[in-house]
């Protein structure tokens, strides 16, 4: 039963993906994911995890950059002044325990990643996107998996078991040439670390890392295809793909287009 459940999930999406891309009974207002296509085009970005490897102090340095960051990052505002150029949330669990502290945001550029588990969700003034939740699944035996990398985010997003993917998704269809991670470790195999801030039970662990570093390099690969840069500021961590620089050294480079 549950094996069918998820396959009459995927084929609603499947039509869903269809009646959108015609403009036909669209149920939220996607058309505005529309005008962010190549709206940063040779840009930089930073995407902004909240992994162990994160300091709040470095947040401030990134007032006059392009950034995107998530989830429980918004109860790091309390301690800076910071804020995201645009903010993402797809995690069910996490949108039910962080809404109190997101819808108050006086933000328009908020990404909530929709599909019918969301149901019934109403927020004024927040962009929806659609995301696949259904097609990543994977058999710890034989490795099997199922996932795309997004040419077109008003069509679909593809869940990649982390936000970050749909992140990066959304970040290449801005146009963002220069994409720079931090905080994001991908690291879930020692339990002495902690993210700086907890807001859901930690159910993460080697087989979701294994997932996560797939569909990382299925991200490498798009943006390889399209001459766009990916690096990792983080100096530890097992998001080994992508080739790590210094912020500080980022930083000096200076960004001649301030947000």
């Amino acid at each position: 039963m549950k094996k069918l459940k998820k396959r009459y999930a995927a084929l609603r999406f499947k039509i869903d993906k269809f009646l959108r891309k015609n403009n036909i009974n669209n149920k939220y207002s996607f058309n505005k994911i529309l005008s962010y296509k190549n709206k940063y085009k040779n840009k930089r970005c930073f995407i902004i995890g909240t992994g162990p490897s994160l300091e709040i102090n470095q947040l401030e340095l990134l007032k006059n950059e392009y950034t995107f960051s998530m989830n429980s990052i918004v109860l790091s505002f309390k301690d800076t002044s910071w804020r995201p150029t645009y903010y993402f949330i797809q995690d069910g669990r996490a949108f039910k325990k962080l809404k109190d502290k997101i819808l108050p945001l006086d933000k328009k550029d908020i990404f909530i990643g929709i599909n019918y588990r969301y149901d019934g969700v109403k927020i004024d003034d927040k962009e929806f996107y659609k995301c696949n939740f259904y097609p990543l699944y994977m058999r710890p035996d034989e490795k099997i998996y199922k996932i795309k990398f997004s040419d077109d985010c008003y069509e679909i997003v593809w869940d990649g078991t982390t936000v970050v993917y749909s992140i990066l998704q959304m970040a290449m269809y801005m146009g963002f040439s220069e994409i720079y991670l931090m905080g994001i470790d991908c690291d879930y195999t020692s339990g002495d670390k902690k993210n700086i801030v907890e807001y859901v039970n930690n159910t993460n662990n080697i087989i979701t890392e294994s997932k996560m570093l797939y569909t990382f390099s299925l991200a490498k690969q798009y943006a390889n295809k399209k001459g766009i840069k990916i690096y990792n500021l983080n100096e530890k961590g097992n998001l080994y793909m992508y080739p790590r620089k210094n912020l500080f050294e980022v930083l000096k480079r200076g960004n001649n287009d301030v947000c």
